[in-house]
């Protein structure tokens, strides 16, 4: 189940069955039973049994790893809320290899 004060999404309102395993609200976040909390740490990933992962708080650097971002010329970094991987073949129905983003900002400097 997802769902995010006025906005709530279930399989018992028609929403696809994938959408269970994580869900959302006004006082917290839990993901495949597992709470967490409303700002997780950069680059927290959960493992989901039977279906993959899920990162949250995604932050990346153009040129690869973790922030802070840095280059001589031009940086950027790339923050995503959440990062579904499917890896294995599931009851939910979720096609295996699925890569599933939900909100995603990117911002690049350049400088001399």
């Amino acid at each position: 189940m997802i769902g995010h004060g006025s906005l709530s999404l279930d399989g018992k309102r028609g929403a696809p069955p994938f959408f269970n395993f994580c869900f959302f609200s006004s006082v917290g976040l839990s993901v495949g039973g597992m709470g967490v909390s409303d700002n997780p740490p950069p680059n927290t990933t959960i493992l989901i049994p039977g279906i993959g992962s899920v990162t949250l708080n995604e932050q990346t650097c153009d040129g690869g790893g973790a922030p802070p971002c840095s280059g001589s010329t031009s940086s950027g970094i790339r923050v995503r809320a959440i990062h579904l991987i499917v890896d294995n073949p599931n009851a939910l129905g979720l096609p295996q290899g699925a890569d599933v983003i939900v909100g995603e900002a990117h911002a690049d400097s350049f400088h001399p």
